[in-house]
């Protein structure tokens, strides 16, 4: 497999529109007062007229890749939405491409996607954040047991808040990452071969030196935004 080398990325903040680099997203994203403005906006309302609405809080978690940490995004999740729902969003922004099987492992427990009871005890994903999860805790995702995509998460933080739209939504992401062309090293790549990927070290293509590669442009997968780049049949 191919190891593309690791650099800081830098990505916007959703609801500022300000840059940071990745290291620096968290403490940006503890104290933007937009985002609290967003998140505090339906809490207040509810308030209000005395609803339990009210005591709705807000998980910041942390999403990067476990071999390529230059892929990473921060969610905004109700500490009352359930595991599936973080899955589904990881799936639909970063992964699915097959609908493969995919688990959560937090403190030395799994949680699948569909758990086999004839396998041991693993439970299903149908648990609700706030009976797992604890601002500072990491835990680990992987998704396909083939061809494994293996991300870290962490909650980096709580606040009450209630979000505008869905269980979990996107608070950042890195930017998209250029990479050169491993045949010319000169333009940008902007396909990657599905053979060489594996084998390496030619595998990132631009538009000229892919219709010269030995494997063909049909082995090509197109170079996206996410750590399954390259991986299955990702195409973003």
């Amino acid at each position: 497999m191919v190891v593309r080398c690791a650099t800081m990325t830098s990505g916007k903040c959703t609801y500022c529109s300000q840059s940071f680099a990745g290291p620096s997203m968290g403490h940006h994203l503890e104290s933007c007062k937009e985002r609290e403005m967003s998140l505090m906006s339906r809490i207040t309302g509810a308030a209000s007229k005395g609803s339990d609405k009210a005591e709705s809080r807000v998980f910041l978690i942390k999403a990067w890749s476990r071999y390529m940490p230059e892929y990473w995004l921060f969610v905004d999740a109700n500490t009352r939405c359930r595991l599936t729902d973080i899955d589904s969003f990881l799936r639909r922004t970063w992964l699915e491409c097959c609908g493969h099987l995919s688990h959560f492992i937090i403190d030395d427990e799994e949680y699948e996607s569909y758990p086999d009871p004839d396998f041991g005890s693993d439970q299903d994903m149908r648990v609700a954040l706030d009976t797992i999860l604890a601002p500072g805790m990491t835990f680990d995702y992987e998704y396909d047991y083939g061809s494994t995509t293996e991300l870290v998460l962490k909650v980096v933080a709580v606040r009450p808040g209630k979000l505008k739209r869905g269980p979990v939504v996107l608070a950042a992401r890195n930017d998209p990452i250029s990479f050169e062309c491993t045949s010319c090293k000169k333009a940008a790549a902007t396909d990657v071969c599905a053979v060489c990927f594996w084998e390496g070290p030619e595998a990132m293509f631009c538009a000229s030196c892919l219709k010269r590669h030995k494997c063909g442009e049909d082995m090509a997968l197109p170079i996206v935004n996410s750590p399954r780049t390259g991986v299955c049949g990702y195409t973003g």
